[in-house]
């Protein structure tokens, strides 16, 4: 299926884009490692292609639309641009099937990479359990056997079924800890909402611009 054909087939989007960060903003907040832009859609299975005759679905598709990244940190001496991926992961399972990867841009801080994945065989059931991690890398090895992170997000559905996506203390837009109240109602972040969104409108496209997280939660972090 071509990109194009993504795109034009649905009438209705839903949009999370916070504004850019004006410069002061990112001089006075010394965690920001840039933004990326992506669209997701679940596609029930009775609008899944099927492309070979012995295909079975039994399940709808994920699709992740992955855009463009916006201000990424410089990884190397001299503050030459980095060679930046996108890799994908469904936690809390990190086998390859569970995995999917960009090719890398040469030498960009706003690299596009426009490149639609897709995880296929999934309930939406399934995904209210797991959580999407984004993380994007520099393909240059500065040193041997390992790549060098830029930054990433954890989109999942609620931070008290998924405890792992929300272990960090340094993610930006990371829901607020205090205890809520009547008048005080607990935020919402951006990942959470549009991850819900993603799993309650089937079928439409939910766009959306994140901060990315200088650093991950509290698990086993893998370039590869």
């Amino acid at each position: 299926m071509s990109l194009s054909t993504l795109q034009c087939k649905d009438a209705l989007w839903f949009s999370f884009h916070r504004p850019a960060p004006s410069l002061e903003l990112q001089l006075a907040h010394s965690k920001y490692v840039g933004e990326v832009t992506l669209s997701l859609k679940y596609v029930t299975s009775d609008n899944v292609n099927i492309t070979d005759i012995n295909q079975v679905v039994s399940c709808g598709e994920l699709r992740i639309w992955v855009k463009e990244a916006r201000h990424l940190p410089s990884s190397r001496l001299g503050s030459q641009p980095a060679d930046p991926y996108v890799k994908l992961c469904l936690l809390p399972d990190r086998s390859a099937k569970s995995k999917r990867k960009t090719p890398p841009v040469q030498k960009s801080c706003s690299p596009v990479w426009n490149l639609v994945l897709k995880f296929e065989n999934m309930s939406v059931r399934e995904l209210h359990s797991r959580a999407l991690e984004l993380t994007v890398w520099d393909n240059y090895r500065l040193v041997p056997g390992k790549k060098v992170f830029l930054g990433g997000v954890v989109l999942h559905f609620d931070r008290d079924n998924f405890s792992v996506a929300t272990a960090t203390a340094a993610a930006p837009s990371q829901v607020d800890r205090r205890s809520p109240s009547p008048k005080s109602p607990m935020r919402v972040s951006d990942e959470v909402r549009m991850w819900r969104t993603v799993l309650e409108r089937h079928n439409v496209w939910v766009d959306g611009n994140l901060l990315l997280w200088p650093s991950m939660p509290k698990h086993h972090l893998l370039s590869d």
